[in-house]
């Protein structure tokens, strides 16, 4: 658990998207368009594609 902890962290620190993403795919939402959609409804503002990185 603790392996995956650190690994997690390391991601996470990267880019805060992966946090909004992971969340999204824990919540079933499983395409491209629905995970847009719930990160720019968390963060409250239009996204573009290529801010999701």
């Amino acid at each position: 658990m603790k392996l995956v902890q650190r690994k997690l962290s390391k991601v996470f620190r990267r880019s805060r998207c992966y946090t909004y993403v992971l969340r999204a795919l824990s919540l079933d939402i499983k395409t491209w368009s629905g995970i847009k959609k719930a990160m720019e409804a968390w963060l409250g503002r239009p996204l573009q594609n290529v801010q999701i990185t």
